[in-house]
């Protein structure tokens, strides 16, 4: 028992431990608050893209008649779908023609699965009954349009605006455009559908993009589907083709499936890289804290030779007096632990606020994130920074202790 009270008169001993406390805490808040930010990017993006539609999209061949849709069954696991129209097209708008990718929906039907509507910048829906622009916004009666906010950049689009869509009907030289009155811009978040994407109503994809006989039976090209754990899109994808393709009469040969996960995996991958490697840049952070724990425990036991002679003179073991300087680095590593955890979550979860006050501008620039994305702290990664922490404390206590065990106490007071 003398072994920790010593110690812990050790650690308030000199300033300088407290120092040592410190660089631990200030290394572990960082590794909180830096990794929380970019997980909290990681998930927010992962939360935007699965939340805006097609977390299961199959698509079809040949176009179904909207009112076969009634036939798919419900399904274990499915909240919804909705009939969706998927194409490529030209936009134009000035001089400016950029490619874009549509997305004909049914406005009404998407407000209640999609987080459509949290995105639109311009334009507030009722999600029981959605329009798609403000009365008396639209003076020519155009088609409306909402488009994502890279895409709109670089046409140099606002809402109120009209572009031009023109669409080539594959195997033919004939070139089909109309005019769109872009009712809001959009910024989700999820890369392809703000940096192409815009979507128009059903009734207006079929006009642009199926024939005449196509559009007599109102047709769909796909269907969207939402899902009660989105996580499981792909353990899911393939009873949802079992149970669609039978109830519609389709052949499976026509059919192409995907996920939100395999269409997004490369950037997800690629962000959880960089999340990897910067923990890899905090592990090293931590080490270098721990040099500074040595530091200051080398100096302790080299102040503390007389001690430590009186010590081993008085009957005290190699063993105790290693102890007690492994004791005076479990102290500092565990003073260390508990400033950096709360200091860490305070800083955290008020990042945005305290970055505000100190320069004035948002932490998340709204051209890059369209959000604020707020970051994400796993209590297990807390928990495993913590305890490495407290492990290199006790690794860099070990040498100094060991050396100041290993002292004979007769060496130990003449050198004193």
């Amino acid at each position: 028992m003398y072994m920790i009270k010593l110690a812990w008169i050790y650690v308030h001993a000199r300033i300088i431990n407290y120092v040592a406390v410190l660089v631990v805490g200030l290394t572990l808040m960082a590794s909180i608050v830096v990794i929380g930010v970019t997980d909290g990017m990681l998930v927010d993006m992962e939360r935007r893209i699965r939340n805006l539609g097609e977390q299961v999209a199959i698509s079809f061949r040949s176009p179904v008649a909207e009112e076969k849709l009634s036939a798919v069954p419900h399904m274990d696991g499915v909240r919804g779908f909705t009939p969706l129209i998927r194409d490529y097209a030209l936009l134009k708008h000035g001089l400016i023609t950029e490619p874009g990718v549509a997305y004909g929906i049914d406005l009404k039907k998407e407000m209640q699965f999609s987080s459509l509507a949290e995105h639109l910048q311009d334009l507030k829906l009722d999600t029981d009954n959605p329009q798609w622009y403000a009365p008396g916004t639209n003076p020519n009666g155009d088609s409306p349009a909402f488009v994502g906010i890279n895409l709109a950049e670089r046409l140099g689009l606002k809402a109120g605006d009209t572009m031009t869509v023109t669409y080539s009907p594959p195997g033919s030289d004939k070139l089909i455009s109309r005019n769109f009155f872009v009712s809001s811009i959009f910024s989700s978040g999820s890369p392809l559908k703000d940096r192409n994407g815009f979507f128009i109503s059903l009734a207006d994809a079929r006009k642009l993009f199926m024939t005449a006989a196509e559009q007599e039976i109102h047709g769909v090209s796909g269907l969207s589907f939402f899902l009660n754990d989105p996580q499981q899109a792909n353990n899911l994808e393939v009873p949802i083709i079992k149970n669609v393709v039978p109830a519609l009469g389709l052949s499976y040969r026509g059919i192409y499936s995907t996920t939100w996960q395999r269409r997004w995996k490369s950037i997800h991958d690629g962000m959880a890289y960089e999340n990897m490697l910067m923990e890899v840049v905090l592990f090293f952070m931590n080490i270098s804290s721990g040099f500074c724990v040595f530091a200051v425990l080398a100096t302790l036991a080299s102040r503390r030779v007389k001690d430590v002679g009186l010590l081993r003179c008085l009957g005290a073991r190699r063993g105790n007096t290693i102890a007690i300087f492994l004791f005076v680095g479990l102290f500092i590593g565990l003073m260390g632990i508990v400033v950096g955890v709360g200091a860490g979550y305070l800083v955290g979860l008020n990042l945005s606020d305290i970055w505000e006050f100190l320069t004035g501008q948002p932490f998340y620039s709204p051209q890059l994130f369209g959000h604020t994305s707020p970051p994400v702290i796993y209590v297990w990664k807390v928990a495993v920074y913590a305890g490495s922490a407290l492990l290199i404390s006790l690794i860099s206590a070990l040498y100094p202790a060991i050396s100041a065990g290993c002292r004979e106490p007769v060496t130990a007071l003449k050198e004193e």
